[in-house]
C-alpha cells in the first residue's frame, strides 16, 4: 500500500542549514555509517571463519619440527669399601668426569581422521547453522538501525514543525495581549481579560521552551544514528509497500522475520551439536605417520645416524569416563529441546508484533484523517468566536480557548502524520522487510 502523504508540517518549518536531505538519503547514511551496524557486520565476518575451523578437523594435519639440545653429563666414580671403582682398584679419590655433547633432530608428523562416527561432519553442519543464525542477526540489526534512523528523521521533522507552531502561537498571543492591554486602557475590557491573556501567553512561552529542548534532543539523536547533524529535511512522499491484509502480513513475517528465522537456525545448530556429542562417545579412526632424523654424537662417533619412519592406524573409543560422556549427551539434548521451545516462543512473538504493528498503522491513518477534520472545524469555530467577541456575546477567554483548540488540532495532525509514517516502517520491520535491499538503498559515506 503506497499513497501520497499530505504532510502538514511540510509547510510549517524552515531551517537555515545550507543542504537539504531526503528521507532516503538519511537512511542510506545510517546504513553505511552506523557503528552498531558496522560492528554487527564485523561480528558476522568473524563467525563465518568458524566453518573453516570445523572443516579443518576432517583434513590432514601436518606438523614439522626441529629440535636441538645440549647435554651436560657428570660421571662420578663411587669407590666401594675394597677401593674398587668401575671394576678397577684406585688408591685415591677419582675426580668426576665431565662430558658435554649436543644432539639435534628434525622430523615431520602427519595425521588424518578417517572416521569419527559423524562428529566432524556434525561439527561442520553446526558451524554452518551458527553462521546462518549470525547472518540473520545481522539482518535484524540492520532493521533496528533503519527503524531508528526513520524515527530520528521523523522526530526532527515533528519537533521542527511543533516549534514553528508554538512560535507562531506565541507571536499571536503577544499581539493579542497587547491589544487587550490597549482595550483595558480605554475601558473596553476588564483586568480579568488582561490576566487571562497574559496567562495564556506565559503558558505558550513555557511550551515553546520545552519544545525547543525537545528539538535539540531530537537533533542529537539524529546525529547519533545518522552520523551527521540534520539540515533541511525533506519529508517522505510515499509510504512503503505493505501487505493489504493482516493475514498476508503474518504469512510474510513467518517467512522473513529475523526473530523467527534466527530461532530456527539456533535450533538446527543445537540439533547438530547433540549429534556431535553422541559421536564423541563412539569409535574414532585416525591415520598417522612420522619421519624423524636424530643426530646423536655418541652414535655419530660410530658412523651411525638414526632415521625413523613409522605410520599406522589408531582406533580409539571411550570406555569409561566417569559419567562425563553421558552427562554431556544429556546436557546437549536439553539445550536442543530448549531451542525448539524458543522457536515456538519466537513464532508467537512475531505474530504479536505484526498484529500490534498492523493495528497501530491503521489507527494512525484514521488519526490523520480525524485531525484534518478537527483542524477544519476548529478554524470555523475560531472565526465564529472572534466575530461573536466583536459583537460582545463572547469573552476573551472564549477566543483564547478557541485558539488553543486550533493549536491542539494542528499539533495532533503533526503527531498523527509522524506516527503514521513511523508505524508503516514498524510494520515493515515486523514482517522482516525493512532492509536496504527492499528499500533500494545504497550505503552512503558521510559528507564532508
Amino acid at each position: 500500500m503506497t499513497r501520497l502523504l499530505t504532510l502538514f508540517f511540510l509547510t510549517f518549518f524552515t531551517v537555515g542549514d545550507s543542504f537539504a536531505q531526503t528521507f532516503e538519503e538519511a537512511m542510506a547514511l545510517a546504513l553505511g555509517n552506523n557503528p552498531q551496524l558496522l560492528a554487527a557486520e564485523s561480528e558476522y565476518k568473524a563467525v563465518r571463519q568458524t566453518q573453516y575451523v570445523a572443516l579443518s578437523a576432517s583434513l590432514p594435519q601436518v606438523e614439522a619440527y626441529a629440535r636441538s639440545s645440549t647435554n651436560d653429563m657428570k660421571t662420578n666414580c663411587l669407590v666401594d669399601l675394597n677401593g674398587i671403582c668401575n671394576g678397577a682398584a684406585v688408591d685415591e679419590e677419582v675426580p668426576p668426569f665431565l662430558e658435554e655433547h649436543d644432539s639435534e633432530g628434525w622430523g615431520v608428523n602427519a595425521s588424518m581422521s578417517v572416521f569419527t562416527s559423524g562428529k566432524n561432519f556434525n561439527d561442520f553442519r553446526k558451524a554452518r547453522a551458527d553462521i546462518a543464525a549470525q547472518r540473520i542477526s545481522l539482518q535484524n540489526t540492520e532493521q533496528t538501525v533503519l527503524l531508528s534512523a526513520a524515527q530520528a528523521f521523523l522526530d526532527v521533522l515533528r519537533d521542527q514543525a511543533l516549534t514553528n507552531l508554538r512560535q507562531k502561537n506565541v507571536e499571536v498571543l503577544e499581539r493579542q495581549f497587547q491589544a487587550v492591554n490597549d482595550q483595558f486602557e480605554v475601558g473596553i475590557v476588564t483586568r480579568t481579560d488582561v490576566a487571562q491573556s497574559e496567562s495564556r501567553l506565559k503558558q505558550a512561552q513555557s511550551n515553546l521552551l520545552v519544545q525547543n529542548a525537545s528539538l535539540s534532543a531530537s537533533r542529537a539523536t539524529y546525529q547519533e544514528v545518522i552520523g551527521q547533524p540534520p539540515g533541511k529535511l525533506i519529508p517522505p512522499e510515499n509510504l512503503p509497500a505493505l501487505p493489504e491484509l493482516l493475514e498476508q502480513a503474518l504469512i510474510t513475517a513467518r517467512s522473513n522475520s529475523p526473530i523467527l528465522r534466527s530461532a530456527q537456525e539456533v535450533a538446527r545448530g543445537a540439533k547438530y551439536a547433540t549429534y556431535s556429542t553422541v559421536a564423541a562417545s563412539l569409535p574414532q579412526v585416525r591415520l598417522f605417520g612420522n619421519y624423524s632424523v636424530m643426530d646423536d654424537p655418541n652414535r655419530m662417533k660410530l658412523g651411525l645416524q638414526e632415521e625413523v619412519t613409522n605410520f599406522g592406524v589408531e582406533v580409539t573409543m571411550p570406555v569409561f569416563t566417569g559419567g562425563r560422556s553421558l552427562a554431556a549427551i544429556n546436557a546437549s539434548r536439553h539445550v536442543s529441546n530448549n531451542s525448539k521451545y524458543n522457536v515456538h516462543a519466537a513464532s508467537s512473538q512475531v505474530q504479536r508484533l505484526v498484529t500490534i504493528a498492523w493495528f497501530d498503522f491503521n489507527a494512525a491513518g484514521g488519526r490523520v484523517e480525524a485531525s484534518k477534520g478537527q483542524i477544519l472545524a476548529s478554524k470555523i469555530a475560531l472565526e465564529g468566536v472572534q466575530q461573536e467577541r466583536e459583537l460582545g456575546t463572547r469573552t476573551t477567554l472564549d477566543v483564547l480557548n478557541a485558539e488553543q483548540e486550533l493549536l491542539d488540532a494542528r499539533v495532533a495532525q503533526v503527531q498523527a502524520e509522524r506516527d503514521q509514517i513511523l508505524s508503516a516502517y514498524r510494520l515493515l520491520s515486523a514482517i522482516g522487510r525493512l532492509s536496504g535491499d527492499n528499500l533500494n538503498l545504497i550505503p552512503a559515506p558521510l559528507s564532508d
